[in-house]
């Protein structure tokens, strides 16, 4: 217990410092953020989504085969969800309010209904499906076959694959812009980002970036895509427009997970090795550490409003659910 309140005022104090540091780069001067909760869930935590319709969470528990659903308001578990062996990549379309898991050594995604918090249906893919990336426009649904070397796209209406699009060594994970129909996969085996385009099905373009790129996040108002690469302590940021990389960010050892809020230009980058949270101004292409310490983040995910960051610790079992709280200007 005296780790746990140790490790939660190290963390409030640093992400504390954090804001204010935001506050004097981008105008961030009315926000301080806050450990608010800390939720334990199943074993070895590494993927996480959250519908911004009905505030729920749902998180991936690698080894313990199951699928943590969390109310965002009250940071109470609902529910755990029987899915398929190691579950990894989450994704969700809140227009239909289906939940996506990619089922590693089943070689299958789990669909849930959201409003059931059941599985209603699970679909063979490629081997070792690892990422998953949603269009809730079109109800198309992506997911990076990790063996196969290739993407599987769902039809979320039906829950078939109608399309198998080859791509680059070992996919990862999988970004997918709405505002353009753009999907791009992170290929960790040959240290590039395939490009697809959503409305045909086909690959349209391959960015070389750094060693080994996991995690990607988009900035949609911006047509950004930053690509953590895990190998290299890097982010590389693509332009959507013209498919090349126009700035490389350096950050912490493994980056991994990476979460965009595309409405305050933030990017969230979690760095496995180094257990440290990055923020990025996604204006300045400036990095502001957080040595969050004693822990191994995952997977993150900032809410729409941007008033929650969740933070998924690997280790422990948990998700660290920090609070935005916006004060007086005048102060």
């Amino acid at each position: 217990m005296a780790d746990l309140t140790t490790k939660r005022i190290r963390l409030r104090r640093l992400f504390f410092c954090l804001i204010l540091c935001i506050g004097i780069i981008i105008s961030c001067r009315n926000l301080i953020a806050d450990l608010a909760d800390t939720i334990t869930v199943g074993d070895s935590p590494v993927g996480i989504c959250v519908n911004p319709e009905t505030n729920i969470v749902y998180v991936t528990n690698f080894n313990s085969n199951g699928v943590s659903v969390i109310d965002g308001s009250s940071h109470k578990i609902i529910k755990t969800i029987d899915v398929g062996e190691n579950p990894d990549g989450i994704g969700i379309n809140s227009e239909t309010n289906r939940v996506y898991v990619a089922n590693r050594i089943s070689g299958t995604v789990s669909v849930i209904s959201g409003s059931k918090n059941r599985v209603i249906n699970t679909i063979e893919t490629g081997n070792s499906p690892r990422g998953i990336g949603v269009n809730k426009r079109t109800n198309r649904i992506y997911v990076a076959n990790h063996f196969s070397d290739n993407v599987s796209v769902i039809d979320g209406k039906h829950s078939r694959v109608i399309e198998t699009i080859a791509v680059g060594r070992n996919p990862a994970y999988i970004g997918v812009n709405p505002e353009t129909n753009r999907i791009y996969v992170t290929n960790s085996g040959s240290n590039s980002v395939s490009v697809i385009d959503g409305s045909e099905n086909k690959l349209i373009e391959v960015v070389a970036v750094g060693n080994s790129p996991s995690g990607v996040g988009i900035d949609t108002e911006l047509n950004r895509i930053y690509v953590a690469n895990n190998f290299s302590g890097n982010v590389s940021v693509i332009d959507g427009s013209t498919n090349k990389v126009t700035d490389t960010i350096v950050v912490g050892k493994g980056p991994m997970g990476v979460s965009v809020n595309s409405d305050a230009h933030l990017v969230c980058v979690t760095c496995f090795d180094d257990e440290d949270v990055y923020i990025i101004d996604g204006v300045y292409n400036m990095s502001i550490d957080l040595v969050s310490g004693d822990y191994a983040p995952t997977g993150i995910v900032c809410s729409r409003k941007m008033d929650k960051v969740y933070v998924l610790i690997y280790e422990d079992r948990s998700v660290a659910v920090f609070k935005f709280i916006k004060i007086p200007s005048n102060l």
